[in-house]
Order: structure tokens, then sequence, then C-alpha cells
């Protein structure tokens, strides 16, 4: 079998596996996200394989189905916010600020 890092390693199926182990371990080359769960990053010889097996394929496929659209990522607490929608330069760089609870309130309210 031909290696997926190097196309002049030639390996027997029985160390197939050990071998491309020890070969990831010394790859340097880029590692592409993966399209089914953006925390996977993959050695770009291995996307192909990764696109097919991924744990999250069918998850995914069935989310997408669901919405008849690709889904979008929910935006993450430590990205910026537009806080009235008009786009102004003000807004788009002020940090998105937690929510404020009922019991916020009062204890604001009691400290008054």
């Amino acid at each position: 079998m031909q290696c997926p890092y190097d196309g002049g390693h030639l390996v027997d199926a029985k160390s197939f596996n050990s071998h491309v182990s020890s070969c990831r371990v010394a790859f340097s080359g880029p590692l592409i996200q993966c399209k089914f769960n953006a925390r996977h990053w993959i050695p770009m010889p291995e996307v192909a394989y990764h696109s097919k097996m991924c744990a999250d394929r069918q998850l995914y496929l069935m989310i997408e189905a669901t919405l008849q659209c690709e889904p979008v990522p929910l935006q993450r607490e430590t990205e910026m916010v537009d806080v009235d929608g008009a786009g102004d330069e003000a807004d788009a760089t002020a940090p998105a600020a937690p929510p404020v609870t009922a019991s916020d309130e009062t204890h604001m309210l009691e400290s008054h």
C-alpha cells in the first residue's frame, strides 16, 4: 500500500496503520478544517478519507437537510457585535455584553 504522506513509501497491509501514524507525526504540511466539525483539523493527505468517515458527518447532513441550507456557526462570546444594527464603526468594535438576569437587576437595586 502507498503511504498518503509520502508516495515513495510502500508499506505492507499489516504495518500500514503504524507506518501512517509515524508519518503523520512527522508531517509538516497544511492542516484542513473539517466541514462537519470545526474542532477537527486534518492533515491534507487524510482529508478525503476523513470527509467520508467523520463521526459528525451524519448529524451535519441531517441538520443541513432539515434546514435546507448549511448550518450557520454560532457567534462566540469573544467576537464583537453591532449593538444597534446601524453598522457604524463605534458599535462594530464594542465587545458583546453578557445578558442581565432578574437576579442581577434585584442586586443592583438593593445596592443603591
